[in-house]
């Protein structure tokens, strides 16, 4: 990464960055004695660049990197349809001969047309088109590892090459390490098209199965070779900071070919009556050099950097598992210290009274209980099996005692919730699933066992009953998702012309009618099988 040398003016652009309906000649200017270079493609400029040596005709009409749509990302891709929506990047440096670079100059250049994006925050990502796209080191495409006869021929050998499964593919975009980390300009505008936040990130690609779609989730992080730790932007309106380590631009993780919205919606429907720990959700519109790139909904993180700047805790104090298997952050101890627990409650009665205060020590049963509410009434089709993840906190801070958040008990993060109200029948009875289908999972053990307590059921059906007649009702969760439907049908329009995700408008208004028949029909069906308990 080139560094910039602070005595090296910014170039002056004597057209400001905003909306332009028309061409117009564009002028940049800096101090006798410097050279000015500049770029189109979203690449950083350097002396091998543009020189700038006359004005230069901008027409905010004519995409000027619409190759990079026509580049094939995933065995699922498919050709964009139609006129994409665009914007003119233009990126201006300084050189002076033996003294280096100045800072960059960002500007972008927007038509009319990017004021459709209503209720959605715009975001571009400026980088070098390699970092995503080449063949050897772009973290967004297929890349050489897949399409090298070698590795064609030796996974021949193994397979039909016919049947090979996409997950079987050692593509770019499976690459993970620092090595697959990418660095890149962050620039969010108003609908003025001006610029209300930039920062230099790095960002790669995030999840797991979903890298295998063409539309991924990147990861943004603070460039920490410029020296940032932070990304200081208030993203999310209702948060009480606007500091992060990480954020996420998800694609809605598998719901990204059904709704788009399931798992940011289902979230904020539990902030209704749940103080759960979950990943607040800002809606947004993603261009990549000036190239329209679909629905991207901001996220938190879910980390031991967001349970540090929630809480106020010091990381050596925290301890987050992946489910009961493995130990995602924090102490070596600690997988150890969790699975004695689990054992505990296989080898003793919870209908014991002193046995199950002691449990209540060890875990928040308040936290616990609403967590098992809101997966087992949304559905959760792939929970428990994956996508959860207690924590712990092992020494208390004052941001804990006000959340009436105890040190030392295990609680758990909510995340991916986007196969929620989709695969499983809408009347598919949870309870008896868990029981009869995850004995051997951590989530069963501990809900079953605790249901041996006469208190904790009690105070569990009671929980349950409220939630459902109070939050979980037919008339709320339809006013969210008809909400959330007014919200992105209009973008769903130009996301599916772009990705083709789901194929037709159509398929995404049958998945979201499927969403209000869940919501019509499942408080009641709930209710009934919470008397078999």
């Amino acid at each position: 990464m080139m560094l910039s040398c602070e005595s090296v003016p910014v170039p002056v652009f004597s057209v400001p960055e905003g909306i332009y309906e028309q061409p117009f000649e564009l002028q940049i200017q800096a101090p006798e004695g410097h050279n000015i270079f500049y770029t189109t493609d979203g690449s950083i400029p350097t002396v091998r660049s543009n020189r700038y040596r006359k004005s230069i005709k901008v027409n905010p009409q004519k995409n000027l990197n619409k190759e990079i749509l026509s580049i094939s990302n995933s065995t699922e891709w498919i050709p964009p349809s139609g006129r994409q929506n665009h914007c003119v990047v233009l990126r201006a440096r300084c050189f002076r001969d033996g003294v280096g670079y100045g800072k960059v100059k960002n500007v972008i250049y927007s038509p009319p047309t990017i004021n459709q994006h209503h209720g959605f925050q715009v975001i571009h990502i400026l980088i070098e088109a390699d970092s995503l796209f080449s063949p050897k080191r772009g973290i967004d495409v297929l890349g050489q590892k897949y399409y090298s006869k070698k590795t064609r021929i030796a996974m021949d050998s193994l397979y039909n090459i016919n049947e090979i499964e996409i997950y079987d593919y050692p593509a770019n975009y499976l690459q993970r390490g620092k090595n697959w980390i990418r660095p890149a300009e962050m620039i969010l505008t108003d609908t003025a098209g001006k610029t209300t936040f930039e920062q230099s990130v790095r960002l790669c690609i995030h999840g797991n199965n979903t890298r295998f779609y063409s539309v991924r989730t990147y990861r943004i992080m603070p460039d920490n070779i410029r020296g940032d730790t932070v990304i200081n932007y208030r993203f999310f309106d209702h948060l009480p900071y606007d500091t992060f380590k990480k954020i996420l631009l998800r694609s809605s993780g598998n719901d990204q070919r059904w709704t788009m919205f399931r798992d940011a919606m289902v979230q904020q429907i539990s902030k209704e009556a749940m103080e759960l720990d979950i990943q607040e959700y800002a809606p947004a519109v993603l261009y990549i050099n000036g190239n329209y790139w679909g629905i991207r909904n901001i996220r938190e993180m879910i980390n031991e950097n967001y349970l540090e700047i929630k809480y106020g805790a010091a990381l050596e104090n925290i301890d987050i598992l992946e489910g009961s298997w493995s130990l995602k952050y924090g102490h070596d101890q600690s997988l150890q210290s969790f699975n004695d627990l689990i054992r505990y409650l296989q080898e003793n009665s919870l209908a014991d009274e002193e046995t199950y205060q002691y449990v209540c020590t060890q875990i928040d049963i308040d936290n616990f209980t609403d967590y098992f509410i809101l997966e087992t009434f949304f559905a959760a089709s792939d929970w428990p099996g994956i996508n959860n993840r207690p924590y712990r906190i092992r020494q208390q801070t004052e941001t804990m005692s006000q959340k009436n958040v105890e040190a030392g008990k295990w609680r758990w993060l909510v995340f991916d919730l986007d196969e929620t109200m989709r695969d499983e029948p809408i009347s598919v009875n949870m309870f008896k699933k868990l029981k009869n289908n995850s004995s051997n999972n951590y989530i069963t053990i501990i809900f079953f066992a605790l249901l041996e307590n006469i208190e904790f059921k009690r105070k569990f059906l009671d929980r349950y009953e409220y939630i459902i007649t109070n939050c979980f009702t037919t008339q709320n969760i339809m006013r969210y998702i008809e909400d959330f439907e007014d919200r992105y049908q209009y973008e769903m329009d130009r996301h599916i012309a772009r990705w083709r995700y789901p194929l037709i408008k159509r398929l995404w208004r049958y998945h979201v009618q499927h969403m209000k028949d869940f919501a019509q029909e499942r408080p009641n069906i709930v209710l009934e099988q919470l008397k078999e308990l």
